[in-house]
């Protein structure tokens, strides 16, 4: 009966353990599974994500992806009370240079424009995705100005004063410091917000369609394009093709209005042949 007794617990702690490490060692396989359903951008994020983004029926192309930046977040290193006064500065600050930028991709300065989007969904996800940007790339000057403004004024007040703990005196600021910590994070931002940065957010936020080149192969593995990348043509449906670089590599970015119950979009091209 005591053996009986013994063995039982035996058991649970047996299997628990088995289970337990069968759900460890089955992650490997659920991620292998859920990558293969991710597009691109999900795999190149710095966020860990098992399950891939739930597609967005969308009725227009091109658009503004509205996910694609999460809300902000405070930087590393950055006081809470200083992140408090900054952040919606900043924003205001970034709305401002966002109004007045003219939106193009990452490509040439001669490339025809993009398509017109919602302003306020530009403008909005632009400012999220120019501070999730700046989280990685603000200075460590500014990200430590409040603590070494407060560190001065004490030392100042007090010269033979102990100075706390940077960690509590970053809780107990004064407001000058808090002050010109903001300003310095203000500063960052008029000196980082340049044309580079706003034009790779706003691609990785502007989502189109865009047709390019056809490629054959043929049984030696020799490649064969079809066509120079502009004869493309709407054959049916509420589109349009604008001719627009892409990575260097000149493509027909299509422009489609879909209404409730519109018909069908239908692109083609016909390529040209020679006579052998």
């Amino acid at each position: 009966m005591s053996l009986q007794r013994i063995a039982i617990p035996e058991r649970i702690i047996t299997h628990g353990v088995l289970v337990a490490g069968a759900i460890i060692f089955s992650f490997p396989f659920l991620w292998m599974l859920s990558t293969s359903v991710k597009t691109p951008r999900e795999m190149a994020t710095e966020r860990l994500q098992l399950a891939p983004k739930t597609p967005r029926p969308q009725f227009r192309s091109p658009y503004i992806d509205t996910d694609q930046y999460p809300q902000p977040e405070q930087p590393d290193g950055v006081p809470e009370k200083v992140w408090a006064v900054a952040l919606p500065r900043m924003e205001a600050r970034l709305g401002e240079i966002v109004d007045k930028w003219r939106p193009q991709t990452v490509g040439p300065d001669d490339n025809p424009p993009p398509a017109p989007t919602p302003p306020g969904e530009r403008r909005r996800e632009m400012i999220e995705g120019i501070l999730d940007t700046l989280r990685g790339r603000l200075s460590d000057e500014a990200r430590g100005k409040a603590l070494a403004v407060e560190k001065s004024l004490r030392a100042t007040a007090d010269k033979s004063a102990i100075l706390p703990h940077d960690s509590a005196l970053m809780k107990s600021l004064s407001d000058e410091a808090i002050a010109q910590g903001a300003a310095a994070l203000l500063s960052d931002v008029d000196r980082l917000a340049d044309e580079t940065m706003l034009r790779q957010v706003f691609e990785d936020c502007y989502r189109r369609l865009a047709l390019g080149q056809v490629r054959v192969r043929t049984k030696d593995y020799v490649f064969h394009a079809l066509f120079t990348g502009s004869e493309w043509r709407v054959a049916q449906g509420p589109a349009a093709l604008v001719t627009r670089i892409e990575t260097a590599t000149p493509v027909q970015e299509a422009r489609i209005e879909f209404a409730p119950g519109a018909e069908t979009v239908t692109f083609e091209f016909e390529p040209a042949t020679t006579a052998s």
